[in-house]
């Protein structure tokens, strides 16, 4: 909980001092990036924190669907928050 608290105490600093207000990378690009490597150190833990057995038998259980009815939702929600965020940030003052 506090590497979280963290994260959302230096994002605006950050982002605001690293991404540009006009030019530069597009707002969904770095949505997308930002996407992929939470899902990217998703993966990470559950690769380091499960044995090989247990990952077969967690990926033999998921599906399509089941990823849909369950993280889908989540998952568009944190999409837009991230790039409301992002408009937010390179909107604030510096």
């Amino acid at each position: 909980m506090s590497l979280l608290s963290l994260q959302f105490a230096l994002q605006p600093l950050l982002t605001s001092k690293y991404v540009p207000r006009h030019g530069g990378p597009s707002r969904s690009s770095i949505v997308l990036l930002t996407e992929f490597i939470k899902f990217f150190l998703a993966w990470s833990m559950l690769y380091f924190t499960t044995t090989a057995t247990d990952r077969k038998t967690i990926w033999a259980k998921w599906t399509l669907t089941s990823y849909l009815k369950v993280a889908a939702i989540p998952a568009g929600i944190y999409a837009a928050q991230n790039f409301f965020a992002l408009t937010a940030y390179q909107n604030l003052d510096r």
